[in-house]
């Protein structure tokens, strides 16, 4: 997935990285209460940073790229803005861009 990150300074510095996907679970709500489980949401998390260590690492190099002065603590707040953003877009693609299931054509019969 690409990452983009914006800089105050209209700067824009993009790089690609691996994010991991974990389906939700719907739950079950009816039935006997010891067969009940509450829901749970997709979850997506970067699985690496690309050529990064982390994403303060990617923002610090942006800063250091278009040459624009960030506090440590601005870089670690617009790091972690970026890493929000970028898992929620990802998460809001349809499912079948991450998830594409078994591809049943490759199968022989």
């Amino acid at each position: 997935m690409n990452v983009y990150i914006l800089l105050p300074n209209d700067g824009e510095f993009e790089f690609e990285a691996n994010m991991s996907f974990h389906k939700g679970d719907p739950g079950c709500i009816t039935g006997l209460p010891e067969n009940c489980w509450p829901a749970t949401p997709d979850e997506a998390e970067f699985a690496d940073y690309g050529p990064f260590y982390n994403m303060y690492d990617a923002v610090y190099t942006a800063c250091w790229m278009f040459e624009y002065p960030m506090s440590e603590e601005d870089i670690a707040r617009l790091a972690d803005r970026v890493e929000e953003e970028t898992i929620q877009k990802y998460l809001d693609q349809p499912a079948e861009e991450y998830d594409p299931g078994p591809d049943y054509d490759d199968w022989d019969n």
